[in-house]
Order: C-alpha cells, then sequence, then structure tokens
C-alpha cells in the first residue's frame, strides 16, 4: 500500500493485492454471476491487482474517489484472461 497526499483535499494511492487460494480444494466465483469457477489442480495462485486510484474531498461533506484496477490472472484461474477495471465513488455524509 502507498499513498502520497497531494495536497489538503486530494490524495493518490496505489496498492498491491495478491489473491490465493487456501488450499488446492478451494474454488474462487465469478464477480458476475456468483457461480463456481470449477477450479482444479494444484495451483493456489487466482492472480494479482494493482490498483491506482485517487481520493480527493470536494467540500466538507462530500468526496470523490476515482481510478482503476489491473487484475493479471494467476496459474490457478481456468481462463487466461486479464482485466482492466475503472471505477468512481462519490460519498456524501451529513
Amino acid at each position: 500500500l502507498y499513498a502520497l497526499a497531494w495536497n489538503e483535499r486530494w490524495s493518490l494511492h496505489a496498492d498491491l493485492h495478491q489473491f490465493m487460494r487456501q488450499s488446492r480444494f478451494d474454488d474462487a466465483y465469478s464477480a458476475f454471476t456468483l457461480v463456481p469457477y470449477g477450479i482444479t489442480g494444484s495451483s493456489t495462485s487466482l492472480g494479482q491487482e494493482l490498483d491506482l486510484y485517487a481520493e480527493g474531498r470536494i467540500r466538507d461533506g462530500f468526496w470523490l474517489e476515482f481510478g482503476g484496477a489491473l487484475f493479471l490472472s494467476g496459474s490457478a484461474m481456468p481462463t487466461d484472461e486479464d482485466q482492466i477495471w475503472l471505477f468512481a465513488s462519490l460519498g456524501l455524509s451529513f
């Protein structure tokens, strides 16, 4: 995890994640359908993910977060499809 306070309202972040099965008997589920992949074999590596994003306070009680993620498929995954995700969220508190 890395964070840089750009100024008093904005910060930039970089997070690196490693996803593993707990054992070779575990499975993983699709993020869209929640259907299990049916993973077999001895490899436990599901993949790595790099997140790059910015967080900013627009006004008191209102903030914005946006960025992207790169997921590199691991050797345990049945398909060798890397993924790119873009995201944005708005927050409001009273």
